[in-house]
């Protein structure tokens, strides 16, 4: 797990910080870094989180590229509501009530091996996933032009 309050951690973010500001008038080149710190930064706290945050970048991305096509917005919409419950389900509620079930299973001598992910919950998964539902809704409805893969 990624340690805040250390040397090493402070002179990253004091390095990345520099790095930043020097390529100030290269916005798409500030934009890269601080996609890549981001998507470092969690790799950091765990591999799998990287993999769940990675995954749902590229689903907005291919829905925001759907939701551009005026008779396909509803159905991005749809199809985003229906990923975000599925991921709320699998790693806000499955995962702790199988641990919950577990443990007073055991609590009573019973054995049922029910098969449970070892997967940190990924920091703000709330917000990416209704940040998400903003973004693709406002393609949708042309309030903003569609992000490249980039933003």
């Amino acid at each position: 797990m990624a340690a805040l309050f250390t040397i090493e951690f402070l002179f990253a973010f004091w390095m990345f910080f520099i790095l930043y500001w020097l390529v100030a008038p290269l916005p798409k080149v500030q934009n890269g870094l601080l996609l890549l710190g981001g998507y470092f930064f969690v790799y950091q706290i765990s591999a799998y989180s990287l993999m769940i945050l990675l995954s749902w970048s590229l689903c907005v991305w291919l829905l925001t590229n759907l939701a551009q096509k005026r008779r396909c917005a509803n159905l991005a919409t749809g199809l985003l509501v229906g990923l975000m419950l599925g991921y709320f389900l699998v790693f806000k509620y499955c995962m702790p009530f199988a641990d919950w079930l577990r443990a007073n299973l055991e609590s009573l001598n019973a054995v049922w091996p029910i098969p449970v992910l070892d997967i940190l919950l990924p920091l703000g998964l709330s917000f990416y996933l209704f940040n998400s539902l903003s973004l693709v809704r406002s393609v949708a409805k042309q309030e903003i032009a569609r992000p490249d893969l980039l933003s």
